[in-house]
């Protein structure tokens, strides 16, 4: 009954409209007939424009996003690659090369140590060598008489499991986050490995505090975007707030 009754409202509406058409002259009708047409184009083309804009202001802001992410990958990134040049650098020259063959000369510890305490922008260094087992570390804000630390590595310890899996591993050069608990230091460890022939007798490298390098990963100044680092399993491992 409702249908029906809304069918005949509709009928009887449309009937008044037809009447009222007929009322008009020619010109009426014509200017009623351009009105509406305008009117229908108007609202067609301003539903085009808001789609195109949309879909414009989403292209941009998808570019912007990816251009910030290079950015802040490139300037997050490039302490790392700094320290981790001249890793691979060092590793490389014969001076150091001839200490690790010679560990007990005195006078290669002594030049090797002296150049490694200026090398990297860290301010610290360490030198492994696999067939005494000596780590030596040193460190510029702890250390005033330029002399490193010497500690002894083990093989079967936990503990030094991160120096030894990259000396098996082969690898041309590592990054990695760990804590060394014979040090007392948590750090990011850049290590490059130094080579007799094909093989590793010892590691090079430094380690870059993690807190200093947290501020630089995860400072922006772009209002509403927060940067992070996350893992392969999307978790989030650098993040500027403590409370998340």
């Amino acid at each position: 009954m409702p249908n029906l009754l809304t069918r005949v409202a509709v009928m009887q509406a449309f009937s008044r409209f037809r009447q009222y058409l007929g009322n008009l002259s020619l010109q009426s009708r014509f200017l009623l007939i351009m009105g509406a047409s305008s009117l229908f184009i108007t609202l067609l083309l301003f539903a085009l424009f808001s789609n195109f804009t949309e879909k414009l202001l989403e292209r941009i802001g998808e570019r912007f996003a990816k251009e910030q992410m290079l950015l802040d990958k490139a300037r997050t990134l490039q302490p790392l690659m700094h320290e981790m040049a001249f890793a691979r650098e060092a590793a490389e020259t014969p001076l150091i090369k001839a200490w690790v063959a010679n560990e007990r000369d005195a006078e290669l510890y002594g030049h090797s140590t002296a150049e490694l305490s200026q090398l990297f922008q860290s301010g610290n260094y360490f030198v492994a060598i696999v067939k005494s087992g000596t780590f030596y570390y040193f460190d510029a804000k702890k250390q005033r008489n330029w002399q490193p630390s010497r500690l002894t590595m083990n093989s079967q310890a936990p503990e030094d499991a991160w120096l030894y899996d990259f000396i098996n591993g082969g690898d041309s050069h590592s990054i990695k986050v760990t804590s060394n608990n014979k040090l007392g230091l948590n750090k990011i460890w850049i290590m490059a490995p130094i080579r007799e022939g094909k093989k590793v007798v010892g590691v090079l490298g430094t380690g870059i505090e993690i807190g200093d390098f947290t501020r630089n990963a995860s400072n922006t100044r772009l209002p509403g975007v927060t940067n992070m680092f996350i893992d392969r399993d999307t978790k989030i491992q650098i993040y500027n707030d403590v409370t998340h």
